[in-house]
C-alpha cells in the first residue's frame, strides 16, 4: 500500500514567522487543488490530509467522491494544534505536531505501517518514480539543497519530502518539535539532521531528488528554478545529499 500523508495549516497564526501567505481562503484553495492533483495524477493508494486549525473543510464530500471515482482511500483528519506555541518556535513546530497527530489517529497510516509525508502546497513532478523505487524501502531521507542560490546547508534535512515507517518515526523523530527555535535559526530541518546522523545506515538515499514544485503568491504561480534545480541534480548524482 502506498500512502502519502499531507500535512496542512489552512488558518495560521497571523504571528508565525518566515510564512507568506496566511489568508485563509488563499491557502485551503491552493490545498484543495494539490489534494485533487495528487488523487488524480499520483500513483497513491491512499491519501491522509491532516490539518491542525479546524478550519471549515467544505469541500469533504466532494475530495470523498472524486477519490472513489479514482479507486482510492482519502482520510481527513483535523484537530487544534498549540498555536501559541508555533508562534514562540515557527512553523515547524507545527509541523512535527501534524506528524505526531496523523500517525497517532490516521487508521490508513497505521494499517500500512509506512508512508510518504508531503508538505504544505508542495507538487512533487516526479512522485510516481519515486512511489515505485521506494515501494519495499521503509525510510528514505535526503539532505535540504539548496537553502539558498549561494548556500548549501550540510547540516539539514528535507523536512518538506521523505519517506518513513511508523515504527522509525516513533523511535527517532518523535518529539523533534521540542527542539525547534526559528529566533535561534534552529528549523526542524537541524533538529531531523541532528537525530538521522546516528541513524545513517538504516535510511536509503533517494533514486532522484524530488523535483518540488510550489505555488505562491495571490495568483497560485508555480516558481521553477531551473538553476538550481542543475545543481540539486548534480548533486544529487555525486550522492552529496547522503546524511
Amino acid at each position: 500500500m502506498n500512502t502519502l500523508l499531507l500535512t496542512w495549516t489552512i488558518k495560521p497564526s497571523p504571528h508565525i514567522l518566515f510564512l507568506n501567505i496566511k489568508d485563509p481562503k488563499t491557502r485551503y484553495t491552493q490545498y484543495v487543488q494539490n489534494i485533487v492533483r495528487y488523487i488524480c495524477f499520483s500513483d497513491f493508494d491512499t491519501i491522509v490530509f491532516c490539518e491542525n486549525s479546524w478550519y471549515e473543510m467544505k469541500d469533504s464530500l466532494t475530495l470523498q467522491w472524486i477519490a472513489k471515482i479514482f479507486w482510492k482511500k482519502l482520510e481527513i483528519l483535523q484537530f487544534v494544534g498549540n498555536h501559541d506555541k508555533s508562534v514562540r518556535q515557527g512553523r515547524w513546530f507545527w509541523e512535527n505536531e501534524i506528524l505526531e497527530y496523523a500517525i497517532q489517529h490516521s487508521t490508513l497510516i497505521q494499517e500500512s505501517g509506512k508512508f510518504i509525508k508531503i508538505t504544505w502546497r508542495y507538487r512533487c513532478e516526479n512522485i510516481n518514480r519515486i512511489i515505485h523505487w521506494s515501494a519495499h524501502k521503509d525510510v528514505c531521507f535526503s539532505k535540504l539543497m539548496p537553502t539558498s542560490l549561494l548556500k548549501l546547508d550540510s547540516k539539514a534535512i528535507n523536512t518538506a519530502f521523505f519517506k518513513t515507517s511508523v515504527k522509525f518515526f516513533n523511535e527517532v523523530l518523535a518529539g523533534a518539535w521540542e527542539d525547534v527555535d526559528d529566533t535561534k535559526i534552529f528549523f526542524l530541518e537541524h533538529v531531523y539532521y541532528e537525530r538521522l546522523k546516528k541513524f545513517a545506515k538504516k535510511i536509503s538515499p533517494l533514486p532522484e531528488y524530488p523535483k518540488m514544485r510550489w505555488i505562491t503568491g495571490q495568483w497560485g504561480i508555480l516558481k521553477k528554478w531551473i538553476f538550481i534545480e542543475m545543481i540539486i541534480y548534480i548533486l544529487h548524482k555525486l550522492w552529496i545529499n547522503r546524511i
